[in-house]
C-alpha cells in the first residue's frame, strides 16, 4: 500500500486501468492513501462481538455453541479497481 502513491504520481502503472489493487480488512489506511484502496470489509467489529458472545456462552455453559459461524463480508469499491 505504501507504493500506491508513488506508482500513481509517476504514472508508472495506470491504476486501475492496467493494474488493480485490493486490500483486506477495510481499515482507515484504505482511505488514507492516494488513490483510495478497494478493500474487503470483513466486519471486524461484528466478528469480534460474535466471538466474545460465543466464548462467554461456552464458558458459562449457557447454551450449546455453533461450531461454524458465518460473518458476512463485502467488497468496498474505491479507486484501485475497475470491476
Amino acid at each position: 500500500m505504501q507504493h500506491l502513491p508513488w506508482l500513481h504520481a509517476q504514472n508508472y502503472l495506470a491504476i486501475p486501468d492496467e493494474f488493480s489493487v485490493t486490500g483486506y480488512n477495510n481499515s482507515i489506511m484504505a482511505v488514507s492513501c492516494e488513490p483510495e484502496l478497494t478493500s474487503v470489509d470483513n466486519k471486524l467489529e461484528l466478528l469480534c462481538q460474535t466471538t466474545v458472545q460465543h466464548m462467554i456462552a461456552l464458558l458459562e455453559k449457557q447454551e450449546e455453541v455453533e461450531q461454524q459461524i458465518l460473518v458476512p463480508c463485502e467488497i468496498v469499491r474505491r479507486c484501485t479497481t475497475d470491476f
